[in-house]
């Protein structure tokens, strides 16, 4: 892991800091873990992000040696999950849909599309997570790093990544790629836990999400509308709005407890 205290924040590129948190270290894990780290939290959009940029190497140990899921969700999980993806599907004209989830885990999003009928494709860097998911649920999978895997240019219509924002160095790297993978219209969705919320603010360094394993940045509200829409994505609210266990709509998000769900629309210039 490469210490870099002069790192500028990934969201804005702002170099000056307003504060920063000391971060749990794991020393029964990577070498590149175990350094002394912390989180800046930058003066200007108010994000969070590791002073110690991870070489892709050791997140690929990370998440292949020392992420497991071998959690099974219950049927009404499932069918909150089916109810959600029926929400965006709402938001265009299809009755179907082709839909890749980034860091797809276990697999649970992913069973709940196929029994939707909708064509479902799964993406992680745990290669031998992603084999069981294949065979257990039936779908194909992508091994690697988003941004480096061969994926058809606009060839889906919806792309999901649940808790997988906070582990990303570099976020504008992977909304690049989608740029190019989703169609015309296509949706955004995720849930990733923010940045100058509330329990952040609140909690300052005992926020349980700054020491979380694999936890290298939070996005603010703010940086996370910018950092989208610089690269040609709106905020789009579906109507009629949805409920989403005890989260609270406002402004487009729904938020509880610093976590977001974002529901994003592709816009192009057409002119």
């Amino acid at each position: 892991m490469k210490k870099d205290n002069n790192r500028p924040c990934p969201f804005c590129g702002e170099i000056e800091i307003c504060n920063e948190y000391k971060k749990q270290d794991y020393p029964e894990v990577l070498q590149g873990f175990k350094v002394s780290s912390s989180m800046k939290k930058c003066s200007g959009c108010k994000s969070l992000y590791l002073n110690h940029t991870p070489t892709r190497d050791e997140l690929s140990e990370l998440y292949s040696q020392h992420f497991t899921y071998s959690d099974k969700y219950s049927r009404k999980t499932i069918d909150q999950y089916k109810k959600q993806l029926s929400t965006l599907l709402n938001l265009g004209t299809q009755k179907t849909a082709k839909l890749l989830e980034i860091g797809c885990a276990g697999g649970n999003w992913l069973l709940a599309s196929k029994e939707m009928g909708w064509d479902t494709e799964g993406n992680d860097l745990n290669r031998e997570m992603l084999e069981r998911v294949s065979k257990e649920v039936g779908v194909q999978t992508h091994h690697g790093f988003f941004e480096d895997i061969n994926l058809p240019n606009e060839g889906y219509d919806i792309v999901i990544a649940m808790n997988v924002f906070e582990h990303l160095v570099e976020p504008d790297a992977l909304i690049r790629k989608l740029s190019k993978v989703l169609k015309p219209g296509g949706l955004f969705f995720m849930k990733t836990p923010m940045a100058n919320s509330m329990s952040e603010r609140f909690e300052a360094e005992e926020w349980v999400q700054l020491h979380n394993l694999g936890h290298i940045l939070f996005g603010s509200k703010r940086a996370i509308e910018d950092i989208f829409n610089k690269h040609g994505f709106t905020y789009k609210l579906p109507r009629p709005r949805p409920t989403v266990n005890a989260y609270v709509i406002n402004n487009g998000y729904a938020m509880f407890q610093g976590i977001i769900f974002i529901t994003s629309m592709k816009v192009f210039n057409l002119s």
